[in-house]
């Protein structure tokens, strides 16, 4: 599941929720086995590439984000850096 929006609108406690209702199981050790929830919160490009991955996996009808379908997302000219890094990326 991909929450993406603006800030404070709820998605940290969206995620938080699945995190307290679907704990980690645990072996005897107290080592995690199975780890029901995985949490990454990014910002910035890889947030935007991530949000345009999900709208071309909703083009094509898929029902999670693989790396392939990033690497589509990133190829296929979805993906573009800001105006400022581009110039910046040629000039260095």
């Amino acid at each position: 599941m991909l929450h993406y929006g603006d800030s404070d609108i709820g998605k940290t406690m969206i995620v938080d929720k699945f995190v307290r209702d679907d704990p980690n199981i645990c072996n005897q050790f107290g080592e995690v086995e199975a780890r029901k929830v995985f949490r990454l919160q990014v910002t910035g490009m890889i947030t935007t590439l991530l949000a345009q991955a999900a709208e071309l996996a909703i083009r094509q009808k898929t029902q999670s984000i693989s790396l392939d379908l990033l690497m589509d997302a990133a190829t296929a000219g979805i993906f573009k850096l800001p105006a400022e890094q581009e110039i910046a990326a040629a000039l260095a």
